[in-house]
């Protein structure tokens, strides 16, 4: 099966990368060693999937199109270490993904549809418990995570304060993991070409919290308030919530919450906590 002979499903986001040079290259940061366990969602033809077994010998790839699953067998299923699965990486458990490898080993690498980028990378980060308990060693599910995504979004989960494309996932993303950019991918490098340029982030899961805050509930709700009433300061945005304290010490509530860092967002919620 080639590019020109296989025909892409637009609901599957299908775009198979045609540089596996670049790849190479990609993969150097990640110091992949043999036997380093990979789960690879969204294998496509297999040009990554043929240099990650090179490296490692151990590739779980789970794929959504079983019309792909022979073509990976015939070209793959000479690499003892190749396990193919068919299924929606978004229905894939917590309990599955633990059973492939511990999280200080198991290696994360995708490719997936961009417009389900915001609900895979909670998925892959475990956001929605870490924001719920807090960071611990038996929160990620991870040691490292390797995701090509829209080039614009790449520059959203960089982003600092202050920066255009800053926003509440930003400080997500930054809460759960530290985040860099390994290259900057022009579409035509991809077979169907997408109608925007991609870029390859790699994310480390943390497994201590960047900050501390006396309750976590309470500092996420905090930070989801500012940015759902973005154009407030932080004075008219501390109103809207009911258990926090209205005058913190020392605070300009003429700011507005979004030019603060996780730091200083920290520090405010430590300011605004009610005494127990």
């Amino acid at each position: 099966m080639t590019h020109s002979t296989f025909r892409h499903r637009k609901k599957w986001g299908q775009n198979f990368f045609t540089a596996p040079e670049l790849l190479e290259d990609m993969l150097e940061p990640l110091e992949l060693q043999p036997g380093d366990p990979i789960f690879e969602i969204g294998p496509g033809q297999g040009a990554l999937t043929e240099l990650l077994l090179a490296r490692t010998g151990q590739v779980t790839a789970i794929e959504v199109d079983p019309r792909l699953g022979p073509y990976l067998r015939e070209s793959l299923g000479h690499y003892p270490g190749f396990r193919l699965i068919y299924g929606d990486i978004r229905y894939s458990t917590e309990t599955f993904i633990r059973e492939l490898a511990p999280a200080d080993q198991l290696r994360a690498i995708a490719n997936i549809p961009y417009h389900l980028t915001s609900e895979i990378l909670f998925q892959l980060l475990n956001l929605k418990p870490m924001m719920r308990e807090n960071v611990h060693p038996g929160l990620p599910l991870f040691r490292d995570i390797l995701l090509m995504v829209q080039h614009e979004v790449a520059f959203k989960l960089l982003a600092q304060p202050g920066d255009e494309g800053f926003r509440l996932l930003s400080l997500q993303v930054q809460y759960a993991a530290e985040v860099d950019l390994l290259a900057e991918l022009p579409r035509d490098l991809f077979d169907p070409a997408p109608k925007v340029d991609s870029a390859m982030v790699w994310f480390r899961p943390r497994r201590t919290p960047p900050v501390d805050v006396p309750h976590i509930g309470h500092f996420w709700e905090l930070l989801t308030r500012i940015y759902q009433l973005r154009r407030k300061n932080l004075r008219n945005v501390l109103r809207t919530l009911s258990w926090a304290n209205q005058a913190p010490e020392g605070w300009d509530l003429g700011l507005r919450g979004e030019t603060l860092d996780l730091e200083q967002l920290a520090q405010l919620a430590t300011a605004i906590e009610p005494v127990a």
